[in-house]
């Protein structure tokens, strides 16, 4: 939850603790926003207890974790690899281009180094070009945080 909002509920409870759980969400889209990329969670477990009754497969999102949460360069080396490659491929030839990709990384540690894909651009110039910066992310928590401050409402009324 948003540390903003007054949740009167859960400030009177005994023993309440805010909670300090993060993740990490990979968004991207190719640039003519006429396909979006699954996005990638990164959790720091392996088998969390929201996802008891799902199967992994059938999220709508591509799901990894590691214990800190966080993006390391095998994470991406594989997202890179396994799924933006083949689903690249895949949008190209139905669209009956050639595959060609320019995709804009920053400068981070868990970014590949020695990939003849990637071309890093100097980082004053990334967050310039960035289509995600331009909107996209913003768009997303507010949809997000529209969704889960709704539910929690539904679920105080339903008390």
């Amino acid at each position: 939850m948003p540390s903003k909002v007054f949740i009167a509920i859960e400030k009177s409870m005994s023993g309440f603790r805010a909670s300090k759980d993060w993740l990490i969400l990979l968004l991207g889209a190719i640039a003519t926003c006429d396909f979006k990329l699954k996005p990638m969670l990164i959790y720091h477990s392996g088998n969390p207890r929201a996802f008891k009754h799902h199967a992994k497969l059938t999220l709508p999102m591509l799901y990894q974790w590691n214990n800190k949460a966080w993006m390391i360069a095998y994470l991406f080396t594989a997202w890179f690899t396994e799924y933006f490659k083949s689903t690249g491929e895949t949008y190209c030839s139905e669209k009956k281009i050639p595959f060609k990709i320019l995709q804009f990384i920053g400068n981070m540690p868990s970014h590949p180094r020695a990939d003849g894909d990637v071309v890093f651009m100097p980082t004053n110039i990334i967050f310039i070009l960035q289509p995600m910066d331009q909107g996209v992310i913003l768009n997303f928590k507010s949809y997000y945080l529209r969704s889960i401050v709704c539910k929690a409402k539904a679920d105080i009324d339903n008390d």
